[in-house]
């Protein structure tokens, strides 16, 4: 598989993470790294990044994670754990496959903030479709 393929590919045709400003920068067997610019399109009224805007960064960061797999996926459940605030700058996502099993996936996810800080963590389980990554990348 061809991970920088399926990476461009991923962010040039995911219109919610485009959205979101949310970016996967690296893609490797087990193993991903996702942004996340916080501006005003992200921000809660309290001038800090919505809570929302965590859960999208995990479920992305966490369902790349799992691309050896080689089958698109859908979340099943995801359990979020906020640890502090972002104010501004770029939320990294570093998600860690766990369990990679017949029709289930599980990943770890950690963000930290622009100074590094952890900001929160998220367990990811997703179901997998059985239909290939490979015919995206053909598309």
């Amino acid at each position: 598989m061809d991970y920088e393929a399926l990476r461009d590919y991923l962010n040039e045709h995911d219109p919610y993470s485009r959205m979101s400003h949310i970016s996967i920068v690296k893609l490797e067997p087990g193993k991903s790294e996702v942004t996340l610019t916080v501006c005003p399109d992200n921000e809660n009224f309290m001038g800090f990044l919505h809570g929302g805007a965590y859960y999208t960064l995990a479920d992305v960061a966490g369902g790349s994670a799992l691309v050896q797999r080689n089958s698109k996926c859908v979340t099943l459940q995801a359990d979020l754990h906020f640890l502090r605030k972002a104010h501004g700058g770029v939320i990294t996502a570093y998600g860690t496959c766990v369990h990679l099993g017949k029709s289930t996936g599980v990943s770890h996810v950690e963000m930290k903030d622009s100074e590094g800080r952890s900001i929160a963590v998220c367990t990811v389980t997703m179901f997998f479709t059985d239909e290939p990554l490979q015919t995206m990348e053909k598309e």
